[in-house]
């Protein structure tokens, strides 16, 4: 039922969002970033890192509302210190997905709204640069800071989503599961990763798992891997841990889902999935293998 209401209210959003948007931009106030609804998944949130990073060193402080743990989380997670302080002048940043929601509550006034299709470039340093020059603050590219640890390296294997989830039965996994067996092969140990929900709808046996950590880890204690250079690659569809990878230029080996128009799969090898994408970072497509 759920992934029903998602798709209509994808639809029902993006018409009312070309209608009504006016794409008002404020620079002044606290910046408040309100992104913590059911259509913002943990992408979306690494889409704007770039951009929360550049504020935090600045006199612009970063902000969420304590509702939304997880975007808290994930950003300090990753050194970057948000507040959430709440003012009546903030500077509220929304993203597109959340247009109807605020609509329907009367907020849209009081927002700028990021539209990804406005960019052709990697996302994360192209809505930085665009909205620290809305802001007047300085772009500033997030860096990763390490802390090396001595000890075993992982293979991360994640295979769910739930962005265009239905894209899913358009793939075939088979090469999932070979590179999974390919770094068993290797020595190398998998982890299969994912929520408890994740596991809980997921009846499948996966021989080639060494440890089944679905539900047993968060994401804050996945990004502390990454950090502590635990990770040796990642094999997952277009999502988050596709992003992370690439921020901490660990190799990841991508399943695109694809998209129905040649047009939004262009924009997505361009912009979406190369986000994060850094001078270092290693990144290969399954089905293109």
């Amino acid at each position: 039922m759920y992934n029903i209401f998602y798709i209509i209210y994808k639809i029902l959003n993006n018409l009312l969002f070309k209608i009504h948007n006016n794409k008002k931009n404020r620079s002044r106030g606290e910046v408040m970033f309100d992104i913590g609804h059911t259509t913002t998944h943990l992408g979306d949130r690494l889409f704007l890192l770039d951009l929360v990073h550049s504020l935090s060193k600045s006199e612009r402080t970063p902000n969420f509302p304590k509702s939304d743990y997880l975007s808290i989380s994930v950003f300090n997670a990753l050194d970057i210190p948000v507040g959430s302080v709440e003012r009546r002048d903030c500077h509220y940043i929304s993203l597109k997905p959340m247009y109807l929601n605020l609509f329907l509550k009367q907020s849209t006034s009081h927002y700028s709204f990021i539209d990804n299709s406005d960019y052709v470039g990697p996302l994360s340093k192209e809505i930085a640069m665009d909205y620290c020059d809305k802001l007047g603050v300085q772009y500033q590219e997030y860096t990763v800071e390490e802390t090396l640890v001595d000890g075993e390296k992982y293979i991360l294997f994640n295979n769910y989503i739930d962005s265009g989830w239905f894209r899913k039965f358009f793939c075939s996994e088979t090469n999932f599961y070979e590179k999974c067996i390919h770094f068993k092969n290797e020595g190398f140990e998998i982890i299969h990763i994912g929520s408890a929900n994740d596991k809980a709808s997921d009846l499948r046996e996966y021989a080639f798992v060494d440890d089944d950590w679905r539900g047993k880890t968060s994401i804050t204690d996945v990004i502390k891997m990454f950090k502590e250079r635990r990770v040796h690659a990642v094999v997952t569809y277009d999502n988050f841990f596709l992003h992370l990878a690439n921020l901490f230029s660990v190799p990841v080996f991508v399943l695109f889902r694809g998209r129905f128009t040649q047009k939004a799969r262009k924009f997505h090898y361009k912009a979406v999935n190369v986000a994060l994408l850094r001078a270092t970072s290693h990144m290969e497509y399954l089905d293109q293998a």
